[in-house]
């Protein structure tokens, strides 16, 4: 990858005056508009928020070509912003999904610069994914290819689908449908090869017991592309980390955000 200044490779955006940082990761093929939610209500709290596109997502920088795409070059990106604002007093970061599998490894290489870590339904490592996401990223050259050519209607219509699972079962559950459009947007501004991140992520549920911050897991019950039960085994082997469950799938913050908010509240408050 190209070495540019971390302002130019991640596209981030910092919003409220308070004197303590919160940090929002999204995950895979989204954006920072992923907590554009919960976002609002952390700033009304008190709190500075810094909200970033990672690489290849977003207006953050797309590298050309896939050799770029690694987990080590999207944490790289994401260390070298972080690293560069030189904060005052340690940051909390929160991370969804991939999102938290980056917040993690910052988390652990640089224990003295957070002082506290919410992760929701974080990946872990590549057994996580449950079969059906799996298969699809074993060969992550295929989804590579057919990312880039599904015509946008394809790709709603497949959102909607699997966001309508979860409607019979309850329908807080399931995501409006300007938020799926949201998620659409956000699939069609990424670069393709950003599927490349999640085979080559390095197993962090191994390095867990070394994360020094206090730990808060949120998940969704009904997470369709994680294990929920890797949530549970993760939470055990983490001292001192707490767990909260909410009813929803692999996105809570986004069809719960209230709810998540509170939780993420309270765990800052102590």
């Amino acid at each position: 990858m190209q070495k540019l200044p971390s302002n130019q490779v991640i596209y981030h955006e910092i919003s409220g005056a308070g004197d303590r940082t919160v940090v929002l990761i999204h995950g895979l093929a989204s954006s920072q508009n992923e907590w554009k939610f919960v976002a609002p209500q952390l700033q009304s709290a008190g709190y500075r928020i810094l909200k970033l596109d990672l690489l290849g997502h977003g207006y953050s920088y797309h590298p050309p070509g896939r050799c770029a795409y690694s987990a080590v070059s999207a944490y790289q990106a994401l260390e070298d912003l972080l690293c560069s604002f030189n904060f005052d007093t340690p940051v909390a970061l929160v991370g969804h999904s991939f999102g938290a599998h980056l917040a993690m490894r910052f988390t652990l290489s640089h224990p003295d610069q957070v002082h506290a870590l919410v992760l929701i339904d974080p990946y872990l490592c590549f057994d996580q994914l449950l079969p059906p996401a799996r298969l699809i990223f074993a060969w992550p050259a295929l989804p590579a290819f057919f990312y880039s050519r599904l015509p946008r209607p394809l790709l709603w219509a497949s959102l909607w689908l699997d966001n309508l699972r979860l409607g019979p079962v309850n329908p807080h559950l399931a995501l409006p449908l300007n938020e799926i459009t949201s998620m659409v947007n956000d699939y069609l501004r990424c670069s393709p090869n950003v599927v490349y991140f999640l085979r080559s992520a390095a197993d962090l549920s191994r390095q867990s017991p070394a994360l020094k911050p206090p730990v808060r897991l949120i998940w969704g019950k009904r997470d369709r592309t994680l294990s929920t039960r890797s949530f549970k085994e993760f939470a055990a082997k983490l001292a001192g980390c707490t767990s909260k469950t909410v009813d929803a799938g692999h996105y809570p913050h986004q069809t719960n955000p209230q709810e998540v908010s509170a939780f993420i509240l309270e765990f800052l408050a102590q």
